[in-house]
């Protein structure tokens, strides 16, 4: 694993050193940031599936040169037969997590693509789609080896059972695939191949959206071709929260919202520490009080120095949601200083399960998150946006640009303080420890020490120390104003950073 890279001609940061060789052979071509991260992209899509796949939804934050932000959402929304009447009369009470009936969410990843490559072409991007998609191809027809994380990464009955996952991640005998082992993936090889050739948009509108839907309808998930072609991938100017004389950019939809809120809490409340209980019941308490606050709509100064006054470190605050494991973070910085940062998975780990025979394209199950219940404010109805996309940050401050994702909130809180307000390098601020949570309990990876996990547990949390570094992953580059950039690869999955 390279834990760090350094470089003021190009950084790319993915979560499989094959996908971060792609990015870097992108860059050694003269390709520009937004062109490395679709070819690490598609090359994680091949190595890492339980993840990440052609069926994932993405979150893009774009810096060019001048400082000028965009955030390209690649989310889809909810299929038109997907509403509450239609699971209810299959005999659920609840949107499954993995199957037919979790594919209900059209998937964005791919558009996402496509609209970054039309703006790598608008900056001057010239690679071919051929050579984008190339090693992501060859690494599919040939095989990759099973990496420890994919090879660790659980597997329910369910999710087993879900069509087409037996054949394409399973071996003859139904077992898991040993690290090493040879992934062979034939008949998504046949697909990248395709879509060089007739263009991204062909995973909606051509032969492979045509045989996508039509596998689809036969596992009986309610997701049509017309929701394939409904897909939607938009750019717009970022949301931004100013930090004192900072601010962070990033999407407007809660996840991303409360992240930034969080962040603007504690920079009126910072802790004194960024290593002991201290520093993480500062987080908790701001991420508690973040979510609370995320329908007030935006705050002005006063009421954020009202509500940072108010935050409770005297007792346990509320956990959130436990994170889900699907998601990777794919980040470039090319030769011009221009930064590309996409979160990119299936929610849940391997999505929905369910494998596309025709196309080899696995799809999330980021629809899961919906409930049943109308008065719900995450009630599933056709065409709504799914309730938890990813949401990358930037940071910008005088001298520095961070640009982080995780799937976790918390996870991304505690780096970006770390970074931000503790000036931590990019390496230090992912590999130390972090809390999270897991099962309604408060998960401490090692590092803190016994006195920490004691202090919390008195505050009223139910504490579960561990014994290795395995919370959930994030990224993190840093850019200077100067136009050095250092990339850092989590340790708790197999990233990768690597400099031109």
């Amino acid at each position: 694993m390279s834990e760090t890279a350094t470089s003021d001609r190009g950084v790319v940061l993915a979560p499989h050193r094959a996908a971060a060789e792609a990015g870097r052979m992108a860059l050694a071509e003269g390709g520009t940031a937004h062109e490395a991260v679709v070819a690490m992209a598609a090359a994680t899509a091949v190595a890492c599936p339980h993840r990440a796949a052609l069926g994932s939804d993405a979150a893009w934050l774009i810096r060019e040169p001048s400082g000028k932000v965009f955030a390209l959402d690649a989310c889809g929304r909810a299929g038109a037969g997907a509403h509450r009447r239609a699971y209810e009369r299959a005999g659920f009470d609840a949107i499954p997590a993995t199957g037919p009936w979790a594919a209900l969410a059209a998937p964005a990843a791919v558009e996402g693509w496509r609209v970054a490559l039309e703006m790598a072409a608008a900056a001057g991007g010239r690679l071919p789609l051929d050579l984008l998609l190339g090693e992501a191809a060859r690494l599919a027809r040939e095989g990759v080896p099973v990496s420890d994380d994919l090879a660790l990464a659980p597997v329910s009955p369910d999710l087993a059972a879900a069509p087409g996952f037996a054949r394409g991640f399973l071996d003859g005998d139904g077992e898991r695939l040993k690290p090493g082992a040879p992934l062979i993936q034939p008949r998504l090889a046949d697909t990248l191949d395709h879509l060089s050739r007739a263009g991204l948009a062909d995973v909606y509108d051509g032969d492979v959206g045509r045989e996508l839907a039509a596998d689809l309808e036969r596992m009986g998930a309610p997701l049509t071709r017309e929701d394939l072609r409904a897909r939607r991938a938009t750019v717009s100017a970022p949301a931004v929260q100013p930090m004192g004389p900072d601010r962070a950019l990033g999407f407007a939809f809660a996840p991303g919202r409360r992240l930034r809120t969080a962040l603007a809490l504690l920079d009126r409340a910072p802790p004194r520490s960024d290593g002991d209980a201290g520093f993480v019941q500062a987080v908790l308490a701001a991420a508690a009080r973040s979510r609370a606050l995320a329908e007030d709509g935006p705050l002005s100064p006063q009421r954020f120095d009202e509500e940072a006054g108010l935050l409770d470190l005297r007792r346990a605050a509320a956990l959130g949601d436990e994170a889900p494991g699907g998601e990777v973070v794919l980040a470039a910085v090319d030769s011009s200083g221009r930064l590309a940062l996409c979160a990119m998975g299936l929610f849940g780990l391997f999505g929905s399960g369910c494998v596309s025979k025709a196309t080899g394209v696995l799809l999330h199950n980021r629809g899961a998150a919906f409930a049943l219940d109308p008065a719900s404010p995450d009630a599933l109805a056709p065409y709504a946006r799914t309730p938890r996309p990813p949401a990358p940050l930037l940071i910008e401050t005088a001298g520095r640009c961070l640009g982080l994702a995780s799937a976790d909130g918390l996870a991304s809180a505690q780096v970006a303080l770390r970074a931000w307000r503790f000036g931590r390098s990019a390496h230090a601020a992912l590999t130390a420890p972090r809390a999270c949570v897991s099962g309604g309990a408060l998960r401490l990876e090692p590092g803190f020490d016994g006195e920490d996990a004691d202090r919390l547990d008195r505050l009223g949390y139910r504490v579960e120390p561990r014994d290795a570094l395995d919370g959930p992953a994030a990224g993190l580059v840093i850019l200077s104003a100067s136009g050095r950039a250092e990339a850092a690869a989590d340790p708790r999955v197999g990233a990768v950073a690597l400099g031109r």
